[in-house]
């Protein structure tokens, strides 16, 4: 988005952690007086976040005992779930390449239930 040189402040990005992506670049094109951008600066969006989480020296990594954490749920009967704003196909992706698929019950996307955080 900063490269279509619209102004993104780092505060107002990180508000939207968890977000549907869409909604955040629609959001910033409202801000920017750019409507008649979204798909292509979307899709442009997209194409970034797939090549910086597909690369194979990714930057994902799992936090620290978060493993044995989803095993102490398991144990008390706890169902897990993990929500994102990422699309299917970038969040697939990362729960294969931390190997997360063993430990979870399910995911969502926001893409997929209308809204990301924090909406339930």
């Amino acid at each position: 988005m900063r490269e279509e040189g619209w102004n993104v402040p780092d505060d107002e990005f990180n508000a939207w952690h968890g977000a549907n992506k869409k909604e955040v670049v629609e959001y910033f094109a409202g801000t920017n007086g750019a409507k008649g951008r979204i798909d292509a600066v979307y899709q442009s969006f997209n194409d970034e976040l797939e090549a910086v989480y597909f690369k194979e020296d990714s930057p994902v990594k799992p936090m620290p005992g978060v493993y044995e954490y989803f095993e102490e749920l398991r144990a008390a009967g706890i169902k897990i779930g993990l929500d994102t704003g990422f699309p299917r196909k970038i969040a697939d992706h990362i729960i294969a390449q931390l190997n997360f698929g063993p430990y979870i019950d399910g995911s969502c996307v926001a893409m997929e239930v209308g809204h990301g955080r924090p909406y339930p």
